[in-house]
C-alpha cells in the first residue's frame, strides 16, 4: 500500500472508532460540511442529520470493524472500499451484520475529510 492510500485507510479507522464510540465531537471534524451519507433503508442523511442521530443515541454500535478494505488515489480524491462488519440498533431495530461500503474523501481546508458515503447490505 502507498502512503498515500494508507493515509486514507488511516483516516477511515479514525472513522470508525469514532463512530462505534458514539463521539461526535471527533466524528464532525472527520466529515465534509456537504457530506452525503446514502444508508442501506434508502435514507440520505447531511451531516447535521447524521451526527445529531448518533448524538441522540438512535443509532449506536456495539462493533463497527472494516474489513477487506481497498483505498484508490485519484489526483485530489481518496476512495475508499471494503466491508463493515456491524452489531448495534438503529432507531430500535438492530443493524444489518455485514454492508459494503464505499466512500470518497477530499481534501478540505487542509485535511482529508469524508463527503460521500454508501452502504449496500451484503447478503448469502
Amino acid at each position: 500500500m502507498t502512503p498515500a492510500e494508507q493515509e486514507i485507510v488511516d483516516r477511515n479507522e479514525e472513522i470508525a472508532q469514532a463512530a462505534l464510540l458514539g463521539n461526535v465531537e471527533d466524528l464532525s471534524p472527520l466529515f465534509s460540511d456537504s457530506i452525503i451519507i446514502c444508508l442501506v433503508n434508502g435514507m440520505v442523511l447531511g451531516k447535521e442529520d447524521f451526527l445529531n442521530t448518533v448524538a441522540s443515541g438512535a443509532i449506536r454500535f456495539e462493533r463497527y470493524e472494516h474489513q477487506a478494505v481497498e483505498a484508490y488515489v485519484y489526483e485530489d480524491t481518496r476512495v475508499v472500499i471494503g466491508e463493515l462488519h456491524l452489531k448495534g440498533l438503529f432507531a430500535g431495530e438492530p443493524l444489518p451484520e455485514v454492508v459494503r461500503f464505499a466512500r470518497t474523501f477530499i481534501h478540505e481546508e487542509g485535511a482529508w475529510r469524508l463527503w460521500l458515503s454508501q452502504y449496500t447490505v451484503i447478503t448469502g
